[in-house]
């Protein structure tokens, strides 16, 4: 692992997806939701502005200055769509992204599930199905997803975020289990937005029953992005980032901030 990824989930920006809308599982009510949680491990004070966006091409949501998190040493604060003001934004869909800027280091990890009453992490009602970390890094030209699934009651999903000020445009070719290329997904992905959907579907094989791996390369520095499968009758899921190729890394600086 190279040496630029001892702090790859630790950074003054971070960008990270989120989740709220109306759902249930039995015997968790909802919200399905995202829950940032943001940790400070510096020996003074620090202050966390977010700054959030709906999917689409830079469409802010929330306050138009963001929400200010001022966190004591060793401390951390706690964050959600409902909290950060995005659910009462007119532009509010119930998916996007925020990116994190920090007056000094810190992480953010991320819990996502169906909530009771928008408590998903003290609930013992709750299901809390996946988690992950915010991320730091964007790529400049290759990625790849090393094992994706489109079979029985699993889906796999794509998310796919430019946090900066420039529209790239997003290959991804995927390929089965024996390496035979099954289809390609190409779009423009628009300066500050997010882009997602069922991986089979994006690249055109929605009744695709197996598995595989895919390619992804981005035109310049601009791309992060995640992989989360659901299973649809056993609520089993994961979230991990997608794979950057560490000669194709780009750091977040405090330029990128919106």
């Amino acid at each position: 692992m190279p040496d630029t990824w001892a702090n790859g989930n630790r950074s003054r920006n971070l960008v990270a997806p989120y989740a709220h809308f109306v759902a249930s599982a039995s015997p968790a009510t909802g919200p399905f939701t995202t829950h940032y949680l943001i940790s400070n491990m510096r020996p003074a004070a620090i202050t966390v502005n977010v700054k959030c966006y709906s999917d689409g091409a830079a469409v802010r949501v929330g306050p138009a200055a963001g929400t200010n998190f001022n966190i004591a040493s060793h401390a951390i604060a706690f964050a959600d769509p409902v909290t950060l003001g995005l659910t009462t934004d007119p532009s509010y869909t119930g998916f996007g992204w925020c990116y994190f800027a920090g007056t000094d280091y810190f992480a953010v990890g991320f819990v996502t599930g169906y909530s009771v009453g928008g408590n998903l992490i003290t609930n013992n009602n709750a299901r809390s199905i996946m988690s992950g970390t915010a991320e730091h890094f964007v790529s400049t030209n290759l990625a790849g997803i090393p094992y994706w699934t489109s079979e029985s009651s699993w889906e796999t999903f794509m998310l796919a975020i430019n946090p900066t000020t420039t529209t790239r445009t997003l290959n991804v070719d995927a390929y089965n289990n024996g390496g035979t290329l099954i289809g390609t997904w190409t779009t423009p992905l628009q300066a500050r937005d997010l882009d997602y959907g069922i991986l089979a579907a994006l690249v055109g094989v929605p009744a695709f029953g197996g598995w595989g791996n895919a390619d992804i390369s981005v035109s310049g520095r601009g791309f992060v992005g995640w992989v989360a499968g659901l299973n649809s009758f056993s609520l089993q899921a994961f979230i991990v980032p997608v794979s950057l190729s560490d000669i194709w890394l780009s750091e977040l600086t405090d330029a990128d901030r919106p």
